[in-house]
């Protein structure tokens, strides 16, 4: 079985005790930062901004209880490994760390290392913040250390919430002193890790990695005292975002002067007449004043409706299974991913991508169940299981914009199998036998032998240039038996024999056979031990049958 060591991110919140003498160059001075004055993690984070493997967040401060991104961890390891940023490859490897991101070269150059993964969809989930179990394994990785079986040292109480894909990592990374655990007792897996523990565990790798290497006589990956600058961890360009609608700026309305009107004159009355003799004179009507019209006021014009963006959900889409090369189906211990396009209309990058594995009996995935803990791209079968089909739900979230995308659930319609080990075949002088061409042997003799025992399977054995007949034999749990006709197919060339339990040894001898013209005859084995529909074939195994030319002819 092919292992895949997982690349991903992790950290640790560690006891105040940092062993980091040796560390410290009196020839660098960090900065005085304001923030860290009594931080358990101040040696290794003044250590580690002296070498230009961390940074200050600016005004004299660290943010030590500051969560770290993905693509901001990238540049730490890189820079902790010392590796090569100054050549990163023409086209990004990941969409959402496009050339022109500030982590760009580092995260190239880490995912050529071997030493980050994405998430699925040709995406590294930059915007996505590292837990104590991602970097457990990421710093494993690094130290070029294997971790298989050490998770049975666990002792956490919450050893089970580890994902299984992190948990030997955790166990090492205890091991080799790089992590401990919280104050509680507890390792606290998917809490995310802080800039002051990704420091401390940071200092730690460094002096476990030159150890490693010092002892195994290989350079050390610790940078010099003044490694070149690389991009910091807080830059001040943002990292490319969806473009944003801006309305354009409405114009202000000219404003209307308002108009005094003309104050209406009072109509001035006509002195009272003195009263004469004379005929009483009819008074003429003083002449009604008109007042003067206010100038109708201009309208003020209503501003032109700026229509609100609309910002689309992430979506996921054509969800499919990757396999280990060689392997075309789900298989027991071998690791399958998933695979799909991400979308989203305003190109907003992802800020994580959750993933919900499921198992089933049915092909329709109706009595599937959650795999606990494998909230990742990818997931190794095991034993329990075989014969079962697998369901992944994938939901994106994006970094800005409309954030939570719609849940998009697929099962698989290939059952996950196990397949019989290959056997060893040999004639009794090896994997080849030569014979001249014409001869009759009195026999010849292979071997086909398994280290897995057979309960109710079968062999399957090809021949090239001789047949099988009734005349011959085959030896199954130790009886020798004649193949019947029922056995043998294609004009004589196959035999397939059925229903073998409890053995793991067989062998054929051919009786009568008169040798084919001078080739090379192949002699082909393919084997289930579990029967048919359970198990699948073994690897296919060869010996070939050398039919020689003949020295001379024969006499008259």
């Amino acid at each position: 079985m092919k292992k895949q060591q997982l690349k991903f991110k992790s950290l640790s919140v560690l006891s105040t005790a940092v062993l980091l003498g040796t560390l410290v160059s009196p020839a660098s001075a960090a900065p005085t930062l304001s923030d860290i004055p009594n931080n358990y993690a101040k040696a290794a984070i003044q250590e580690l901004i002296s070498k230009g493997i961390m940074n200050g967040t600016g005004d004299g401060k660290f943010n030590p209880e500051g969560n770290i991104k993905r693509q901001d961890f990238a540049i730490v390891l890189a820079n902790a490994l010392n590796l090569n940023l100054s050549a990163p490859p023409a086209t990004a490897t990941f969409k959402d760390i496009p050339k022109d991101s500030y982590a760009f070269a580092a995260v190239e150059a880490a995912a050529k290392a071997g030493l980050v993964k994405g998430m699925g969809g040709n995406l590294f989930g930059g915007f996505q913040s590292i837990t104590r179990e991602q970097m457990a394994v990421m710093f494993v990785n690094a130290l070029g250390v294997d971790p298989a079986g050490k998770a049975k040292n666990l002792t956490f109480p919450d050893s089970d919430l580890i994902a299984v894909w992190a948990k030997d990592a955790v166990a090492a990374a205890v091991e080799y002193g790089l992590m401990v655990g919280r104050p509680d007792g507890t390792f606290s897996p998917s809490i995310n890790a802080s800039r002051q523990d990704v420091a401390l565990v940071t200092a730690k790798f460094l002096v476990k990695k030159n150890t490693l290497d010092e002892s195994s006589n290989q350079p050390t990956a610790v940078p010099s005292s003044t490694p070149t600058q690389t991009p910091t961890l807080t830059p001040s360009p943002t990292p490319i975002t969806a473009a944003v609608y801006v309305p354009d700026p409405t114009a202000a309305p000219t404003p209307v002067p308002t108009v005094a009107p003309s104050p209406e004159p009072t109509a001035s009355p006509s002195p009272e007449p003195t009263a004469s003799p004379s005929p009483e004179p009819t008074a003429s009507p003083s002449p009604e004043a008109t007042a003067s019209p206010s100038p109708t006021p201009s309208p003020t014009p209503s501003p032109t409706p700026v229509p609100t963006p609309v910002n689309h959900a992430p979506v996921v889409k054509n969800l499919r299974l990757e396999y280990e090369p060689g392997y075309i189906a789900p298989a027991v211990g071998e690791v399958v991913s998933i695979n799909f396009d991400y979308e989203d209309e305003e190109l907003d990058y992802p800020s994580i991508i959750h993933y919900r594995w499921f198992v089933s009996s049915a092909i329709d995935g109706t009595d599937r169940v959650l795999i606990p803990g494998n909230d990742i791209n990818h997931y190794t079968p095991s034993a329990q299981d075989f014969g079962k089909y697998i369901t992944v739900e994938v939901t994106p979230v994006a970094a800005t914009g409309t954030t939570n995308g719609q849940p998009v659930t697929k099962t698989f319609e290939q059952a996950i199998y196990a397949q019989t080990a290959p056997g060893i075949v040999e004639f009794d002088s090896g994997i080849t036998k030569e014979l001249i061409e014409g001869s009759t042997p009195n026999s010849i003799r292979y071997d086909f032998i398994t280290s897995e025992p057979f309960v109710d399977g079968f062999i399957n054995v090809t021949m090239e240039g001789l047949t099988f007949s009734t005349d011959d034999y085959y030896n199954v749990s130790s009886q020798w038996l004649h193949p019947t006709s029922d056995q043998i197919s294609e004009d004589g060339h196959t035999i397939h024999i059925t229903g073998i339990n409890n053995a793991n040894d067989f062998s054929f001898e051919l009786h009568g056979k008169v040798m084919p013209p001078a080739g090379n005859y192949l002699i082909k084995f393919t084997a289930d031990a579990d029967g048919e529909g359970i198990k699948t074939l073994s690897n296919e195994q060869s010996i070939t049958l050398v039919s020689l030319p003949m020295p001379f002819p024969f006499p008259i």
